[in-house]
């Protein structure tokens, strides 16, 4: 799932409206933040196979947190932005260190 997918997904996803039933709220929030959070795991393995795909899951794992890190108040793109940039980074090192 790319970005394009991601974003696209997650706005069509049916918000939670507030009700009288705030247990039924709420339950609808928890349902709206768990498909949310599959749509992004689906989006952040598809970041370590385009852009990290020589680097274990470990290093996936530190690369995204910290794109997440730094670009997550300005969006997925920014994120991607980000991981790209450190995902670069990390390559050159392991191969400057093997």
């Amino acid at each position: 799932m790319n970005t394009d997918e991601l974003v696209q997904a997650i706005r069509n996803l049916p918000t939670p409206k507030w009700q009288a039933d705030r247990e039924k709220y709420l339950v609808d929030q928890e349902a709206w933040k768990a498909q949310q959070a599959e749509l992004e795991k689906k989006w952040k393995e598809w970041l370590g196979e385009r852009y990290a795909s020589d680097i274990n899951t470990s290093g996936k794992d530190l690369i995204y947190s910290r794109a997440f890190s730094q670009g997550h108040s300005a969006g997925y793109y920014d994120i991607e932005n980000e991981y790209i940039d450190l995902s670069e980074f990390a390559s050159a090192f392991l191969n400057a260190a093997l």
